[in-house]
């Protein structure tokens, strides 16, 4: 099961008295919300690539409450690494300058 919470904001440049300002932060609808959905580690061969396999992360999930029934998120990405502490893969948002995400799993509980 996945389930996690995404947040999306912006800011505007506006003119205020002659001078280009940015306004405060907005939140961005309908592209932040809580979601479910699932994944998995697949071994897999995409189409025109000489039949080379890689281990694959699935990601599949939608929003819940108010934008019920909006994807969230719907990505195959390249899986490279996972123990106790470390999970890593291919960056497609944001990712490190290698392009790897890496998450290292911390003492603090989750919380937002």
């Amino acid at each position: 099961m996945l389930t996690g919470m995404r947040k999306w904001q912006t800011r505007k440049l506006v003119t205020i008295d002659g001078e280009q300002r940015y306004t405060d932060w907005e939140n961005v609808e309908p592209l932040e919300g809580t979601f479910s959905g699932t994944w998995k580690l697949s071994y897999y061969s995409p189409e025109g690539e000489n039949g080379e396999k890689r281990n694959c992360l699935f990601l599949n999930a939608q929003y819940e409450g108010a934008n019920s029934g909006h994807m969230a998120y719907s990505n195959i990405a390249t899986f490279d690494y996972a123990d106790e502490t470390t999970f890593r893969f291919e960056g497609f948002y944001f990712k490190d300058k290698d392009g790897w995400i890496t998450f290292l799993r911390g003492e603090a509980e989750p919380g937002f």
